[in-house]
């Protein structure tokens, strides 16, 4: 709930079975030129399509996560 950047450390990939599913939804609408980053946590080789963060970013964004068992894709 907090306003401004905000970072949320996403599970590694490989915490997951392969298919699972995420969603990330940003419920803070005054959030305004500020965003939320999601990040891997710290060792994990995890990536989101194939970048170690993935940026939220307008009014109450929101994405989709699949797992293949080892990383994140976004759909």
């Amino acid at each position: 709930t907090a306003a401004g950047n905000a970072k949320v450390t996403i599970p590694s990939a490989s915490s997951f079975y392969s298919g699972a599913l995420l969603t990330i939804k940003d419920e803070v609408a005054s959030r305004g030129a500020y965003s939320v980053t999601l990040q891997r946590p710290a060792g994990s080789t995890s990536t989101f399509d194939g970048a170690t963060t993935y940026v939220l970013t307008g009014t109450m964004p929101a994405v989709n996560l699949y797992s293949d068992g080892t990383n994140w894709f976004i759909f």
